[in-house]
């Protein structure tokens, strides 16, 4: 009865067809194609960026880590004395395990060219090795500049970064 009405007032009513059209299912798949191809790539995009970022971090990061434990090393409590050897590259801190005793610890920073190592090594008045650490890996060069009364610490990784820092 409704169809009849609206024939009267000039309304064709056309009963539509269920299901797709072969077109209309091609251009769905393509858009959807176009849509997957757009997310893998920026899915590809942004772990290459990450990737990157990591690897730039972890060396940045050793950097960070060494230059503060040398830091943390040359203003720690009770020292004695600071030895600065400019030729062998090696700094000796000399300092009171107890203040009402004469005992003295000796720490050695130093690098081990043939390991590409920074190394902090503990020894007693002796000289007997207490204790030994790594500060930095990868490194290919550690220096020590003097320039008048003022000492500074250059520190070249493998991938040819730098850090100076003024001891």
């Amino acid at each position: 009865m409704k169809e009849n009405l609206l024939n009267l007032i000039g309304w064709i009513f056309k009963k539509k067809k269920k299901g797709f059209s072969l077109i209309e299912l091609n251009i769905s798949m393509l858009i959807q194609l176009i849509v997957l191809t757009l997310a893998i790539n920026t899915t590809i995009i942004t772990f290459k960026s990450y990737s990157m970022l990591l690897k730039n971090s972890k060396y940045q990061d050793s950097f960070d880590d060494a230059i503060l434990n040398i830091e943390r090393l040359l203003k720690a409590y009770m020292i004695q004395s600071i030895v600065v050897e400019e030729d062998n590259n090696k700094i000796t801190i000399n300092y009171k395990k107890d203040n009402n005793k004469p005992e003295l610890k000796k720490k050695e920073i130093y690098f081990e060219s043939s390991k590409n190592r920074i190394v902090l090594r503990t020894l007693n008045e002796n000289k007997y090795q207490l204790g030994f650490n790594i500060l930095m890996i990868d490194v290919s060069s550690f220096k020590i500049i003097k320039k008048g009364k003022t000492y500074y610490l250059k520190i070249i990784n493998l991938n040819k970064d730098e850090r100076i820092i003024c001891l």
